[in-house]
């Protein structure tokens, strides 16, 4: 075992810093003491130790929530400038803050009427070990008060969420059209991406594209896409395309993911290329709607990663030419408007495909407004 990962936070367990929250009164008490340390000492407040030197605001602090027999004030030291309160929601990797690791503490466990009925005295990993013991073993324990044990003053508040409305996911899929972008090999063969990165504003759309993707790779040398939708229906070609990939070399990341390497796209979804108009790449013919597309702009994504995965994403930026749809999806008595109700998308919902269900659930205020004020102005020359 890593020596970090020993002191690892259960996803359920919370480590609070301040239970009950400093106000000004706490902050004004004539008790509080403003000084210049001259000693380290912790922060109860950002659970950073102060260093030698900084102004510190010494406080009489009281962590019960109820009332107790045990309740009494302790002395803490919190940084006179504001410091940012501990959350382990902010980290990546929540761990036992350095500050309890290389004190002793008293490990005090309390029951719901905020009686003590256990208490340990533990240092480092066997520190958060009892904790976990306490709370996870005892079904009596509700909560936990570390202490310092040197001084005995009040450390931080350990205990079991409850609930909480804050959540980490690794995808943020919460519902976007499916998209199979087709585009143009370097031997004029034709390419299909599904994705469902996509959104729409004017005749821009913008695609989430990975870097090393053959669609992003022909669409950066042509400058040339076709943007085709397939209806709910279209799960079996969708499906078959999933964890296909146009390149060659299909990388190490990818084959772990169980995808492999497919030439000829339409074939192995069953569909038919289509002729586009203005572009190179062919529509595919099953999609009821299509829109032919040329590239306005690239944008470099997750720049801030480490390694390999910084940059790995870009935002690239497409222009529809022209868009081709079914006679079914045309709203009667308009010859530029798309029926809502005829056209069902399919959904890409956290990896799961979905449609729309039938009918409209409200009316839609925005709905009241004519689709043409929100025509573009053409483009000028020469772009």
């Amino acid at each position: 075992m890593d020596a970090e990962d020993q002191y690892v936070l259960p996803s359920w367990m919370l480590w609070q810093a301040l239970p009950v929250p400093l106000n000004e009164d706490v902050m004004s008490n004539p008790m509080a003491k403003r000084a210049i340390l001259t000693q380290e000492a912790p922060c109860r407040r950002c659970l950073h130790d102060i260093t030698v030197g900084d102004e510190v605001i010494l406080l009489a602090y009281n962590p019960f929530l109820g009332s107790s027999p045990y309740t009494q004030t302790s002395p803490v030291f919190v940084h006179r400038q504001e410091c940012v309160q501990y959350d382990q929601d902010k980290l990546d990797k929540p761990g036992m803050p350095q500050q309890q690791r290389g004190r002793l503490l008293s490990v005090r466990g309390f029951n719901k009427e905020h009686f003590m009925i256990k208490a340990e005295l533990a240092e480092g990993p066997r520190a958060l070990d009892l904790c976990k013991e306490m709370l996870m073993e005892r079904g009596d324990v509700e909560y936990i008060h570390l202490h310092y044990a040197r001084y005995g003053c009040f450390a931080v508040k350990v205990g079991r969420r409850t609930h909480s409305d804050v959540v980490n996911p690794a995808i943020y899929y919460w519902g976007t059209p499916v998209v199979l972008v087709t585009t143009t090999n370097e031997d004029n063969t034709p390419n299909i991406g599904p994705i469902s990165s996509a959104f729409w504003l004017g005749n821009r759309c913008m695609l989430g594209l990975e870097n090393n993707s053959q669609t992003t790779i022909n669409l950066l040398r042509t400058k040339q896409c076709v943007l085709n939708l397939p209806s709910d229906d279209m799960v079996a070609p969708v499906n078959a395309l999933a964890r296909t990939t146009g390149t060659n070399v299909v990388p190490d990341i990818k084959i772990s993911l169980g995808y492999r390497h497919e030439k000829d796209k339409f074939a192995v979804a069953g569909l038919t290329p289509q002729k586009s108009e203005l572009v190179a790449p062919p529509r595919i013919q099953e999609c009821p709607a299509q829109m032919e597309a040329e590239m306005a702009g690239v944008y470099e994504m997750m720049s801030s990663l480490p390694g390999e995965a910084k940059g790995f994403t870009l935002a690239v930026e497409v222009r529809v030419l022209r868009t081709h749809v079914v006679d079914a999806l045309r709203m009667h008595g308009h010859d530029n408007r798309i029926d809502p109700d005829a056209w069902r998308p399919m959904i890409m919902n956290f990896q799961h495909l979905y449609g729309l269900k039938p009918g409209k659930p409200e009316i839609s205020a925005l709905a009241a407004i004519e689709e043409e004020l929100y025509r573009l102005p053409a483009e000028e020359p020469g772009h």
